[in-house]
């Protein structure tokens, strides 16, 4: 046999989940997924399979996911970013941006007057690559800095010489 044709109408997903995200998916839950190259259109992918057991040397469990191709747009060994938008749990989620994290840990910039930050310390949860969930630090209706967060960070280091949470432990 010369050549074999494979029929990819149909592709299968795999991601990885950490041990804190595997009890947020089963078998036969709907993902959104993003093809990279394809970031404009989202796509819907069923679960189909969950590993009963972690990779060698981690905490890690593999999912499987079956995606529609009919038009062969995509193809085998594409990377992609897989959401999970089924959690029954609701949580605060700010922009990855608004969060710094340095050796003191993880903070974001508070507003306490008009133009007036101060730094305050947060737990972070689950994320993706555009928000982090806020587990502790952080009330629902208070603002924060999210695209300056670096440059006021970097603004109090260079004109006080200091950490701004030098002292703090979390």
């Amino acid at each position: 046999m010369l050549y074999r044709i494979e029929n990819i109408s149909k592709l299968w997903l795999e991601a990885e989940l950490y041990p804190n995200e595997s009890s947020l998916v089963k078998q036969g839950d709907k993902l959104t997924v993003r093809i990279n190259g394809f970031e404009s259109t989202p796509l819907e992918a069923r679960v189909i399979f969950l590993s009963p057991e972690y990779r060698a040397n981690s905490q890690i469990t593999v999912i499987r996911a079956m995606i529609d191709n009919p038009e062969l747009k995509f193809k085998p060994g594409m990377q992609a970013q897989v959401f999970f938008t089924h959690s029954s749990r609701t949580a605060l989620a700010i922009p990855i941006d608004a969060v710094i994290r340095d050796g003191k840990g993880t903070h974001v910039y508070v507003e306490t007057g008009t133009n007036t930050f101060q730094p305050r310390m947060v737990k972070t949860g689950l994320e993706d690559f555009e928000q982090v969930e806020i587990s502790e630090g952080l009330k629902e209706g208070e603002r924060i800095a999210i695209t300056g967060a670096y440059l006021l960070y970097s603004e109090i280091i260079l004109k006080k010489g200091t950490d701004p949470m030098a002292g703090h432990t979390h």
